[in-house]
């Protein structure tokens, strides 16, 4: 079927929601297997989100954020899961089984801040947990995927049998509480549109830290080479910055090229700001905004 269909449109891609993890399904048809380009990775959406209560075996980092504003999350074994991306995966938030038609599961918003109401501080908390989220997506090394309206903060369950009763006005949302995530998500796909290492596969984890919520990763192609540092803690690191140590890093200069944490998304913009941040022996000081993080590029 695969070979038939890219015979006929051999510009398309085919993506198997296939969550056995049998790798026949990713190898040629002439080698033996099945001939879909990627699979559908959903441990990648158990790890980052968690709300399906799957178990302890994985990070459930955004439920888990929402539930205690303090103590380690589970970042090594995320970890993992942006390694694994390297394999042909279509990773993603949430997806129609994952936004309220499974049990447990909720819009991602909504998990942000296990389901209190979007007002004040508490929305803000919400959003900046969901560019954390979408971020962590639109950056790893697999093929990225969003559900429709988790661009814009939307909140009803998507289900089979109730879709046209919880419709929700996607553009007027747009444009009212959800533009700063909307403003958010139009510049991460520019970003990554732009970059030819973010759609390299090509990863490396850098540095992992629970108690300090911080996770670190490495993105480049054979011209450019980017640094992504991420936080789930509730207060930036900005007073003194975050220290990364690693051989990669090795000596010289980085400059930020995007900050989740920009005024024009609702938020704090916490930032790097335009001059270089040069590592030494491996090691370099980072700014990291509270729930948030950066993306830096080697000058």
């Amino acid at each position: 079927m695969c070979q038939t269909l890219k015979t006929i449109a051999p510009d398309c891609m085919l993506i198997a929601e296939d969550h056995s993890g049998w790798s026949a399904v990713t190898q040629p048809a002439t080698q033996g297997g099945i001939g879909f380009d990627a699979v559908w990775y959903v441990d990648f959406y158990h790890h980052l989100i968690g709300d399906k209560d799957e178990g302890s075996n994985y990070a459930r980092l955004l439920h888990d954020a929402a539930a205690s504003s303090d103590g380690p999350l589970n970042m090594g074994a995320f970890a993992g899961a942006l390694a694994a991306t390297v394999a042909p995966t279509v990773v993603y938030v949430e997806s129609h089984d994952e936004a309220g038609g499974a049990e447990h599961s909720d819009r991602t918003i909504l998990v942000a801040v296990g389901g209190a109401p979007l007002i004040g501080a508490t929305r803000v908390a919400a959003e900046a947990r969901c560019r954390f989220a979408a971020g962590m997506t639109m950056l790893c090394a697999g093929t990225p995927m969003f559900l429709m309206g988790e661009e814009v903060g939307a909140q009803q369950k998507y289900t089979y049998n109730h879709f046209s009763e919880d419709k929700e006005d996607l553009v007027g949302m747009a444009g009212g509480d959800g533009r700063g995530l909307f403003a958010f998500y139009a510049d991460v796909i520019r970003l990554r549109l732009a970059e030819p290492a973010l759609r390299a596969r090509r990863l490396e984890v850098v540095h992992v830290h629970d108690a300090n919520r911080v996770i670190a990763f490495r993105r480049w192609d054979d011209d450019r080479e980017l640094l992504v540092v991420a936080s789930l803690s509730e207060h930036a690191y900005d007073n003194p910055d975050y220290r990364i140590s690693h051989g990669a890093l090795g000596d010289g200069e980085w400059r930020e090229r995007f900050t989740s944490d920009a005024t024009r998304y609702g938020a704090s913009g916490v930032s790097n700001g335009p001059d270089p941040l040069r590592a030494v022996g491996g090691t370099l000081g980072v700014v990291v905004p509270a729930m948030g993080f950066v993306v830096l590029e080697r000058v």
